[in-house]
């Protein structure tokens, strides 16, 4: 799996943590807070989860690769999960999830 070195020093990598670690981290956090840790699948293609907070829950997101190219939908690809972090910053998950309209706020 190749790596971005900004992904690994980003604010919002948390690098190995586990679900209840971030469900405590996360835990009375606004709507819009999100980290980024490696999965717990170990699947190559899917080597991250991203947790965003919304509606008072968190909503777990696999974040793809494959050919050198980052996605959440096959129909946007980054060249780095920093890039498509930075994207979400100021485009909805609504294109990826109707049911996910709002923007990645908060890196935690």
């Amino acid at each position: 799996v190749s790596r971005n070195k900004n992904d690994l020093e980003a604010p919002w990598f948390h690098g190995d943590i586990s679900r209840d670690e971030i469900n405590d981290l996360l835990m009375g956090t606004p709507d819009g807070t999100f980290i980024v840790r490696h999965s717990t699948t170990k699947d190559e293609n899917e080597p991250y989860t991203l947790t965003l907070r919304k509606g008072g829950a968190n909503k777990l997101i696999k974040i793809c690769q494959k050919n050198g190219y980052w996605y959440l939908s096959a129909s946007t690809q980054f060249a780095s999960v920093y890039e498509l972090i930075e994207h979400y910053t100021k485009h909805s998950l609504v294109h990826f999830n109707d049911s996910l309209d709002i923007t990645l706020q908060y890196p935690l």
